[in-house]
């Protein structure tokens, strides 16, 4: 039992069942876990934001980014020769040194990026920078800016020691919410 429920538990007094019950029932609540990403178009450099809005550290995660299956079927830019379009931007930790790492080398016209967090605490943000481009003959804005509709079904996948994979969808606004189990 974590520190908070016992904290929460001695409040509650012992002689009302219904009231313990309901006691027991808020506490659970507030022990959520989820991982929310936002990707933000911006020239030259597009940012993918990671952020824990659940009440609990998280460690050891692993998170897999792909957004083949997008909208704007999206690929990485990350050289001057390859797949990418004008601008290339390689993979940048922005926030997060020491807590975000590549757990495998991402080459120019990867749709996939596979990235370890050794922890998140609640509410803390890493964030990477890399140059995002889509494929697609007729862009809204060409190839190297991406309107938000084009990342729409991007996945996420997040996995830990303690808890079984769960993954995320991004939507026309480019958000991705993983939902993980409780924490508590």
């Amino acid at each position: 039992m974590n520190s908070l429920f016992k904290s929460a538990l001695s409040l509650i007094p012992k002689d009302h069942p219904i009231t313990l019950l309901i006691g027991l029932l808020l506490v659970s609540v507030n022990t959520f876990s989820d991982i929310l990403i936002r990707f933000e178009e911006s020239a030259p450099t597009d940012r993918f934001t990671i952020q824990n809005k659940g009440s609990c550290t998280l460690n050891a995660l692993t998170l897999f980014l792909d957004v083949s299956s997008s909208v704007g079927k999206l690929l990485f830019d990350t050289t001057a020769s390859g797949a990418g379009e004008n601008v290339f931007q390689p993979f940048r930790i922005a926030e997060g040194q020491g807590v975000l790492s590549l757990a495998k080398e991402i080459n120019d016209g990867d749709s996939q990026i596979n990235l370890a967090i050794t922890e998140l605490k609640p509410s803390q943000v890493v964030s990477f920078t890399i140059d995002v481009d889509d494929t697609l003959t007729n862009s809204e804005l060409r190839t190297t800016r991406i309107v938000g509709f084009e990342i729409e079904n991007g996945t996420v996948l997040v996995s830990g020691k303690s808890f079984s994979p769960a993954t995320g969808v991004f939507t026309d606004d480019s958000v991705a919410l993983v939902q993980l189990p409780s924490c508590g």
